[in-house]
C-alpha cells in the first residue's frame, strides 16, 4: 500500500496485516524521500500552483507531473523487484487521482526487471480517501504497549 498526498510512504501488507518494520520506520519511500518530486504539496509547488490539483490541469505543468510520476513509479519499482507483491494498491488524495497514479504505474512496469512482474495490477485503494486512517487503526493495534516510541510521536491516530 501506497499513499500519495501532501506527502507519500508506503506500508507493505503480508496476510492482511500492515508491516511497518521493526521500529514503525518501514513507511518511508525512497532515499531520499520521492515526496520531494512526486507528492501533492511537491507538484504544486515545483509547478508555481497552488495545489495539486491545479498542477495536474495545467499543460504548462506537464514536465513536473511527468517527473514527478516518473521518480515515484521507479523508486515503486525497487520495491515490487525486491518484494515481489501481488499489487500496489495506491491510495491518498493524488495516488486516487486516475490520470496521475496511471503515470505511475506505466513508469513503474517500465523498471520492474522479471517480464512476469511487469503487468502488476496498481489499483486505488478501496476505501478510498479513508485507506490511510483504517491502516493507522490496524498499526495502532499491533504496536506494544508502553510509551511511544519517537517515531510514534507526533504522528495522528
Amino acid at each position: 500500500y501506497v499513499s500519495v498526498g501532501s506527502g507519500i510512504s508506503h506500508c507493505l501488507v503480508a496476510d492482511g496485516v500492515p508491516r511497518a518494520g521493526v521500529h514503525g520506520s518501514a513507511i518511508c519511500t525512497g532515499a531520499p524521500l520521492v515526496e520531494q518530486w512526486s507528492s501533492g504539496l511537491a507538484l504544486a509547488r515545483r509547478s508555481g500552483h497552488a495545489t495539486a490539483e491545479a498542477a495536474l490541469a495545467d499543460p504548462a505543468a506537464e514536465g513536473v507531473v511527468a517527473e514527478g510520476a516518473e521518480r515515484l513509479g521507479a523508486v515503486l519499482a525497487v520495491l515490487v523487484n525486491a518484494l515481489d507483491p501481488g499489487a500496489v494498491v495506491v491510495g491518498g488524495g493524488l495516488g486516487l487521482h486516475d490520470g496521475y497514479r496511471a503515470r505511475v504505474a506505466g513508469a513503474l512496469r517500465d523498471a520492474v526487471y522479471d517480464e512476469a512482474a511487469r503487468g502488476i495490477p496498481v489499483v486505488p485503494a478501496a476505501l478510498g480517501a479513508d485507506a490511510p486512517v483504517a491502516d493507522e487503526v490496524r498499526l495502532a493495534a499491533l504496536r506494544p504497549a508502553g510509551p511511544p516510541t519517537p517515531r510514534m510521536r507526533g504522528r495522528p491516530m
